[in-house]
């Protein structure tokens, strides 16, 4: 029974610790942080592949491999916990992050140089691996003291620097290392007696898990936002298969180095196929991120009519290439008809499309008479009005777009209407607007005087990651204490003695800001017009918490469609933040001028 749940845990050690090492590098490259934490599941995944092959037959020498393997591991993990402190407590500490090193590196040498610390016993399979009390020792053991205490140190500075709740998830697989390493492993290497090493190695794998968890929090979920359905689903996949694996290869009657060879193989062969999708989803993101960069600059750059077409047309061949459409076209409003203002391989240009045919309020697929040339249709909307729709060819090999390709034609659609809002109210007097903002200071004026100029600086200064600090604020609107603690905290300057002021004063700026989008007038009952979907939304999924189903229906609105509502509305949301911020700094400057 021993024996069995001994090689259990050490096969668990080596697969779970092998798919975090592959998952955190599909997940976090490349970030330094997660790229240490792989070096760290990396080592410890040696180390379980070592007692998982002794177990079984017990090999002269793997013991001090181990130990170093551990070593390495445990130096590094260090490492990350002081990646993770600020910039002042790491300068501070700099030299002991060097001193860890380089005991790290002078206990590893000396281990499998020398060789002289575990005594090769045949029980020590099952067992705790007795030591030779001596030099060689007596470095091992000062190492793992003091790495320990170094690393336990590091969380008391981030404590002390305000660190966020992700720093308990690491303290809490740090202690059960220190205890399993330092206080368990030390007491029973010099022990007289023989103590079972299943309760080390469970230790050991507690603390890998918790600790890819940490890391995972603090990387992927945070920064990647990736879903927290991902980090379990796929481990569960990964290492569920790899065990079936090697438990059809042990029935066959294989060798333990053949079970843990073929346990390795299906971790790694499963996690690449992972990283390739990671690196083309990344592939496909940067693509996107190109077009929007180049919307966003023709933005800036429309002016006048031929200016106006000419964007369109750029625009509409970025969306075309980077969806690999067979084509597409946007047509604009003209009276009682749509006249094709750029086109891509699909209708030509000047020609006339009746409105029944383009008209809608969503994304939808064409009729009949279009449908051969176009696979859907998106409506541009200026002042709640559709003043232009874009459409979009089938692709190439007829396959069917995905909901995210979707979503990019929806973004192209809002840009035109900004475009042509832009636009039209260039054409009502943009050199007198601009020399009126030139001479008043008034912020409604300056709107005024170039309403694409205004939405491309907000554009430029509203990323991804700004927006994410957003919804994360929402969804904690009643938690005081994470809101102060959130990266939005010090994105809008705000100041507190405690985190729980500055939590109640996020919290004040993110309602204030959704009040910002709420439209004049009493909210009308039963069916909200269009303009009201995006204050709607907000207020009621985040302020009244209620769920998204609840507020789908009270919109009569599809899930696709409040999906794109809602990040739209976030990113409204995130502008007027910019706007609140741009507007306490500018009062500070004059102020103290």
């Amino acid at each position: 029974m021993l024996f069995f749940f001994t090689s259990l845990t050490d096969f668990l050690g080596l697969s779970i610790s092998l798919w975090l090492a592959a998952y955190l590098l599909a997940r976090g490259f490349p970030s330094r942080i997660t790229l240490r934490a792989v070096v760290v599941m990396l080592s410890l995944a040696a180390f379980f592949i070592s007692a998982y092959i002794n177990v079984h037959q017990v090999r002269a020498g793997s013991a001090a491999w181990r130990a170093a393997f551990l070593t390495l591991g445990l130096t590094v993990w260090y490492d990350v916990t002081y990646r993770i402190l600020p910039t002042r407590a790491q300068n501070n500490t700099r030299w002991v992050m060097w001193g860890v090193y380089a005991l790290g590196l002078f206990t590893i040498g000396r281990l499998i140089a020398l060789q002289d610390v575990f005594v090769d016993e045949p029980e020590a399979a099952l067992w705790v691996t007795r030591v030779r009390t001596g030099a060689s020792y007596l470095t091992f053991g000062i190492f793992q003291v003091f790495v320990m205490a170094a690393t336990l140190y590091n969380f008391w500075l981030g404590a002390q620097a305000g660190a966020g709740p992700h720093n308990r998830f690491f303290l809490i697989a740090t202690s059960v290392t220190a205890v399993s390493i330092v206080g368990y492993g030390i007491f029973a290497l010099v022990g007289r007696i023989l103590i079972p090493r299943i309760i080390q190695d469970g230790l050991l794998l507690t603390a890998v898990a918790l600790f890819g968890y940490s890391v995972a929090r603090h990387q992927a979920f945070v920064e990647r936002r990736t879903t927290l359905h991902d980090f379990p689903l796929s481990g569960l996949a990964i290492v569920g298969l790899s065990s079936l694996y090697a438990a059809l290869t042990q029935q066959r009657g294989a060798p333990a180095e053949e079970i843990a060879f073929i346990a390795v193989l299906a971790v790694l062969t499963h996690s690449a196929y992972d990283l390739a999708r990671e690196f083309l989803d990344r592939l496909l993101h940067r693509h996107e991120g190109k077009l929007r960069r180049q919307l966003r600059r023709l933005a800036r750059d429309v002016s006048g009519e031929s200016n106006l077409q000419t964007s369109l047309q750029q625009g509409l061949t970025g969306l075309c290439r980077t969806l690999n459409a067979s084509g597409g076209f946007i047509a604009v409003r003209r009276q009682n008809e749509f006249v094709v203002t750029a086109s891509v391989h699909s209708l030509s240009l000047d020609s006339t499309v009746e409105p029944p045919m383009v008209m809608g309020d969503d994304l939808r697929q064409p009729p009949a008479p279009l449908a051969d040339k176009v696979a859907w249709l998106a409506p541009a909307f200026v002042r709640n009005d559709q003043a232009a729709v874009v459409g979009l060819g089938p692709r190439p090999a007829r396959s069917d777009y995905s909901e995210s390709d979707l979503d990019l034609l929806a973004e192209t659609a809002d840009w035109v209407g900004q475009m042509m809002d832009a636009d039209t109210r260039q054409e009502a007097g943009r050199t007198q607007l601009i020399e009126l903002a030139a001479e008043v200071q008034s912020r409604e004026v300056k709107l005024q005087a170039g309403a694409e100029d205004l939405i491309a600086v907000f554009e430029n200064q509203l990323d991804a990651q700004f927006v994410r600090w957003v919804e994360e604020g929402l969804r904690r609107l009643t938690d005081y204490t994470t809101l102060g603690q959130l990266p939005l905290t010090a994105q809008l300057q705000i100041q507190g003695e405690t985190h729980i002021e500055r939590g109640k004063a996020v919290r004040e700026h993110l309602i204030q800001a959704i009040e910002t989008l709420r439209p004049a007038g009493p909210r009308p009952s039963g069916i909200l017009p269009r303009e009201w979907h995006v204050y709607a939304i907000l207020h009621d999924a985040y302020v009244e918490d209620a769920p998204n189903r609840e507020v789908m229906a009270r919109l009569y609105i599809s899930e696709s469609t409040f999906n794109r509502q809602r990040r739209k509305a976030l990113q409204a949301v995130a502008r007027a933040l910019l706007e609140m911020r741009q507007g306490v700094m500018a009062g500070q400057f004059a102020y103290s001028a």
